[in-house]
């Protein structure tokens, strides 16, 4: 979706006892609300989530702060022409994983985690950092030939939401795949759902699906 520039914003959750049933919290939301704030209010945090301030977390990885030419995720970075960028991030992975993780997941072996920076769902940068407790301070400068979207990732456990990069005011358009793939899961839907809807709403239905 983030291919064919459809502003997707990620958020975390659990589905409580849906997908498991080990407790709630496993999946998570981590909203960046600022530093001048006095208290968490409830309408700040979803504006955040909302406008892609945000990463998602087992809850023992962390991105602290991310940033595109001091642009923070969920926002935008402008160049005239193609050119380079500057990411910024403070990581942090704690040391040990007393709780555990969701149901299937599987935490990274050893004492360091691979931070990578993802452009357009390619890792085209990479970090080893210690699993220490502590914050570590990274950064990259990255070559953008075209309209892209940039995200911070640790696999399995932290993404954080992606900033665009927009060039020369140009749509971000970066995989024929992902296009098909997009056309491809709205006629899968329509032909497993189509026979459900009421008749009466049919062609209604099928013309917004279309």
């Amino acid at each position: 979706l983030l291919n064919c520039g459809f502003p997707l914003k990620v958020s975390g959750e659990t589905d409580f006892p849906c997908i498991t049933d080990s407790r709630v919290g496993q999946g998570r939301v981590y909203v960046q609300l600022g530093t001048k704030i006095k208290k968490i209010e409830f309408k700040d945090w979803a504006e955040g989530l909302a406008k892609g301030r945000s990463y998602v977390s087992d809850g023992y990885a962390h991105a602290l702060q991310f940033s595109v030419d001091d642009k923070p995720a969920g926002d935008k970075v402008k160049l005239r022409e193609p050119g380079k960028v500057v990411v910024k991030a403070k990581v942090a992975f704690a040391s040990e994983t007393p709780l555990g993780t969701a149901q299937g997941g599987q935490m990274p072996k050893g004492r360091t985690r691979l931070v990578e920076v993802i452009v357009n769902g390619r890792p085209v940068a990479t970090q080893e950092v210690a699993a220490d407790d502590k914050e570590h301070d990274l950064v990259f400068t990255l070559p953008i030939e075209q309209s892209s979207w940039i995200a911070l990732r640790q696999f399995p456990q932290m993404h954080t939401n992606p900033v665009d990069v927009i060039v020369n005011d140009q749509p971000i358009r970066v995989s024929e795949k992902s296009a098909l793939w997009c056309v491809e899961t709205i006629e899968q839907l329509w032909r497993v759902r189509a026979k459900v809807i009421d008749p009466e709403e049919r062609a209604e239905a099928e013309r917004v699906f279309q």
